[in-house]
């Protein structure tokens, strides 16, 4: 079984960054200023029209952003700006936004343990979909797969990246502009080796 270690993979996801700091630092500022800008359209009384338009505008930054950290982490000499444009998958996309946000909503709601599982189960589904072009039912279920038995080590990752997240803002907010480019490029590596375990009918604990 693959084993997810939180050093390394922070590790690796650096040495991806370093590589060509300056573009994934301009990539990750154009992504948060174009976000800003949509969120920002429908104002305090704006029509459902602009909220609905906000709303698409924001699921096809979030799917451009997943296809772009996947080709940078496979090879960050290739990707481009233009990666950022990826809407094939929008309507699979938004359907496992919907699904999983539902999902751990009620788990949140039953005890705060079930939906940081059922986050966790459902981490990779929108990579899944982005990646192989699985439909929404698909990619749940796969994504369940390849987290089973690495419930704990995600935890950690995840709490790992917050961390590092909150010293980038610490950092007057600049910091952000390396550590979520980072943060990323770590999510995408471990999506990666896990996405690459052959399946198993093996027992695993969550």
């Amino acid at each position: 079984m693959q084993t997810i270690m939180v050093v390394p993979t922070i590790k690796a996801a650096w040495e991806t960054f370093l590589k060509r700091p300056l573009f994934l630092v301009g990539s990750i500022l154009l992504v948060l200023i174009l976000s800003s800008i949509v969120n920002a359209l429908p104002g305090e009384d704006g029509s459902i029209i602009l909220v609905l338009a906000a709303l698409v505008i924001n699921v096809l930054i979030e799917l451009g952003l997943i296809a772009f950290i996947l080709k940078a982490h496979d090879d960050v000499t290739q990707v481009k700006i233009a990666d950022l444009w990826y809407p094939k998958a929008f309507l699979p996309y938004l359907a496992v936004k919907i699904m999983t946000t539902i999902a751990v909503l009620i788990g949140l709601v039953l005890l705060i343990v079930p939906g940081i599982i059922v986050a966790l189960t459902f981490l990779f589904a929108t990579y899944l979909v982005v990646d192989t072009g699985k439909g929404p039912i698909e990619a749940l279920k796969e994504s369940a797969r390849i987290t089973k038995g690495h419930k704990w080590a995600l935890f950690m990752l995840m709490l790992a990246l917050i961390g590092i997240n909150i010293l980038g803002v610490l950092a007057l907010g600049i910091g952000l502009l390396i550590s979520v480019p980072v943060s990323l490029l770590a999510i995408a590596h471990t999506y990666r080796a896990l996405s690459t375990t052959p399946h198993s009918d093996a027992p695993a604990n969550a």
